[in-house]
């Protein structure tokens, strides 16, 4: 019979229809919002396989005489079995595992850490020799601590195993100094796996950094700031002429009250970079603990210059950048410039109180009566019950 009258031939076109279909319905409606990546990739395998046995059913030809010998069909079975799982062990496993890690990158890009723990760790469940894996689920808990003001019993954080057993617990729940530890053992293992990434030594470097800034104990404040001063040196060594590590390690000195240093590592990344803007905005915050008001603001004023350019700050950087020249411009009788700098802040934190109420107290003293109600109104909605009086009272 002709090869397009055969049933193999009508069941592969139906499968390739079928296909087709599929395919243009998930493009042309959004696809589910939460995928499970192992059960999809495995799907996508299960019906590739299909459409190659459909494929053979259609291209078959009748048995020949005689009896299949027994070891060619246990060779065969071998053959299959292997055809059928090795790929997901070798190529699969890394297709499940960075899907796994673009979700969690995803929840992690709209600032839900705590959501974005556990596809980092399944991520490396299924890759456990991919450093940046470890490297993003680090940032992840990083990012947990310092928000975390929640403290807990010390939890032994020995391997993957015992943070898989916390993945899907909240922050508040495991506590500040666990978290801390979760980020440092995963910030260890992933310069472990490549000790030659500057990136790992600085992360471990920034981790005390922040563990040391949150710390009451100022012995322990001390020992933290000492080791993310040791950790920024090891990078500093793998990356010499890194502008950023340079200004970041000033930081630490600055933080330790070592002011002199600060500035030499300041001045040290100024010369590698100029248009590096974080390093102005660490100085001016340096010129202003040492007094010099008029030097701190030329450098926050530079820094917010070259960052409209080359849009350098990050986010909390850049609206503390924005405040702290509210606050200057304020004290110095510069309304309209405060005004301006708190505008900027409001776009950046819409939700915040104090920018709030800063906006309607510098709209009362420009006489701009009515925008100084909408703000305290604004104000108002976002006030907590012990300050809703005193809002109400300056509305009134």
């Amino acid at each position: 019979q002709p090869w397009y009258k055969s049933f193999g031939f009508y069941l592969l076109a139906a499968y390739c229809i079928l296909t087709a279909l599929v395919i243009l319905i998930t493009l042309r409606f959004a696809a589910p919002s939460d995928p499970q990546p192992v059960p999809l990739v495995l799907f996508g395998y299960g019906w590739l396989l299909l459409g190659i046995l459909t494929a053979a059913v259609w291209v078959k030809r009748p048995p020949a005489r005689g009896r299949v010998h027994s070891q060619a069909l246990i060779i065969a079975i071998v053959v299959g079995v292997i055809a059928v799982f090795l790929p997901v062990k070798l190529f699969f496993g890394e297709i499940i595992a960075d899907t796994y890690f673009k979700k969690g990158q995803t929840l992690a890009s709209q600032q839900r850490f705590e959501q974005a723990v556990a596809p980092y760790i399944e991520a490396i469940q299924w890759e456990p020799d991919q450093d940046y894996y470890y490297l993003f689920l680090g940032q992840a808990y990083l990012e947990l601590a310092r928000t975390t003001r929640d403290e807990r019993p010390a939890l032994r954080l020995d391997g993957l195993n015992d943070l898989a057993r916390l993945k899907d617990r909240p922050a508040s729940q495991i506590g500040k100094d666990n978290l801390f530890q979760a980020a440092l053992l995963t910030l260890k293992t992933a310069r472990d796996l490549n000790p030659l990434n500057t990136d790992h030594s600085a992360n471990l470097g920034r981790l005390y950094r922040l563990w040391g800034e949150v710390s009451s104990d100022q012995s322990v404040r001390r020992e933290k700031l000492a080791l993310s001063i040791d950790y920024f040196k090891r990078a500093l060594r793998l990356s010499p002429n890194a502008a950023h590590l340079w200004a970041e390690s000033g930081l630490i000195y600055y933080l330790q009250g070592d002011f002199q240093e600060a500035l030499k590592q300041y001045q040290k990344a100024e010369d590698l970079d100029s248009l590096y803007s974080p390093t102005y905005a660490y100085l001016g915050d340096l010129y202003r603990a040492a007094g010099n008001d008029d030097a701190a603001l030329e450098s926050y004023k530079k820094a917010m210059e070259i960052d409209g350019r080359y849009r350098s700050l990050l986010p909390p950087q850049k609206a503390a950048l924005h405040s702290t020249l509210g606050q200057m411009y304020f004290q110095k009788g510069l309304l309209q410039q405060s005004l301006e700098e708190n505008l900027k802040l409001a776009q950046l934190s819409p939700r915040d109180l104090a920018v709030h109420k800063n906006l309607a107290l510098l709209y009362r003293e420009l006489g701009d009566r009515q925008k100084a109600l909408d703000e305290a109104r604004i104000a108002l909605t976002l006030a907590p019950p012990e300050e809703r009086n005193s809002i109400q009272s300056f509305i009134n």
